[in-house]
């Protein structure tokens, strides 16, 4: 058992190397093809890398018997996802690496405030159907942004509630 652990652990970090190259080698490529040197695509790279890094030292040390999988995976996502933006426009990339920032906070106060979370399946069906509504209520109040009518703007805030 303390085999397979250990091997686990040399797994993660593995990977968690793997998302930093990823972070590194993406924005740096963007900077050198920016003319002059964009100093400001290796800021995203070390902002992105700290917090991901960061995230991963709290669940490992509040949450570690936990699936850290899910984090590094969604982690590759949010590298590609803010690179992309990144390449089309610097100031919507600061936007998401903030809304980056703030679901990160959230997900950290989440593990450390309700580490355990089998209390909640016994709510499982409130939850379903709470999504079910959240799901449809885009057909209802949503509004049509570049033909698609899945957005819901509630005081400012854009969003769609596939997201949630």
């Amino acid at each position: 058992m303390v085999v397979k652990a250990l091997k686990a652990d040399r797994d993660e970090k593995k990977l968690m190397k793997y998302i930093y190259l990823l972070c590194v080698v993406c924005f740096l490529n963007l900077a050198i093809l920016k003319q002059p040197f964009d100093i400001g695509a290796l800021l995203m790279a070390l902002v992105t890398c700290l917090l991901i890094g960061y995230s991963y030292f709290v669940i490992r040390k509040f949450f570690s018997e936990g699936d850290k999988y899910i984090f590094i995976f969604s982690s590759v996502l949010s590298v590609i996802g803010i690179v992309m933006i990144y390449r089309l426009n610097m100031a919507s990339s600061v936007k998401q690496i903030i809304w980056f920032a703030v679901s990160v906070t959230g997900f950290i106060l989440t593990v450390v405030i309700l580490p355990d979370l089998k209390r909640f399946s016994k709510y499982k069906y409130v939850f379903l159907v709470g999504t079910i509504i959240f799901m449809g209520m885009a057909m209802f109040i949503g509004t049509e942004v570049n033909g698609s009518k899945n957005w819901v703007i509630i005081g400012g805030l854009r969003f769609q509630l596939a997201e949630i």
